[in-house]
């Protein structure tokens, strides 16, 4: 929780056709600090819902003018209606602005932490939601820009067989180094770390 200019929200949706995303971008025509809650809990009475109800706010919010904008993903290429990638990019009005990056997947869908690209802004609150879904806010200053693959849960999956604070880490690299050795004349060529 905490206090911010606006909110970007990307709600993911399953369609027939693939997943609906839709992004709107909320904020007060007072240009003042709003108090957001994004994690689970009781709140305070009086507070605004938005996102189906995994976003909360002290004040009431106002849809920016372009918003909401909605495209299907899944069809580009390597994505199927069960896997697909999301890149998002949101530049606010100043450097300095502070604002939530949400995000709101389907329902049984997960993000692939072994899949690239994989760049996020920030370190994300991750949260399970009522109806299997998942949720993940970022806190941003002036630009942002977010690319993931998620995918669908097999059926013998489920949200809580995974390790949230690890969804949306890369893999660790090792370097692998080849190194060269000289030993009494001889030539020694070596592969792997040392």
């Amino acid at each position: 929780m905490g206090y911010f200019d606006a909110a970007y929200v990307v709600e993911m949706e399953e369609t027939k056709d693939g997943v609906a995303l839709t992004r709107t971008h909320y904020a007060t025509d007072s240009g003042e600090k709003m108090l957001f809650f994004w994690s689970e809990g009781t709140r305070p009475a009086g507070l605004h819902a938005y996102a189906d109800n995994t976003l909360l706010c002290s004040s009431e919010l106002s849809v920016t003018s372009g918003y909401p904008s909605t495209e299907i993903l899944g069809k580009g290429p390597r994505e199927s209606p069960d896997q697909f990638l999301v890149d998002e990019d949101f530049s606010s009005w100043s450097d300095s602005s502070l604002f939530i990056f949400h995000f709101l997947l389907p329902a049984m869908y997960v993000p692939c932490p072994d899949k690239i690209p994989l760049d996020v802004p920030s370190e994300p609150s991750l949260t399970i939601r009522s109806g299997k879904r998942l949720s993940a806010t970022f806190i941003v200053k002036g630009t942002a820009r977010l690319r993931f693959w998620a995918r669908k849960l097999e059926k013998n999956e489920s949200l809580e067989d995974f390790e949230l604070d690890r969804l949306f880490n890369k893999p660790i690299a090792r370097e692998t180094k080849a190194t060269m050795e000289v030993n009494l004349g001889l030539l020694k060529l070596t592969f792997g770390n040392k």
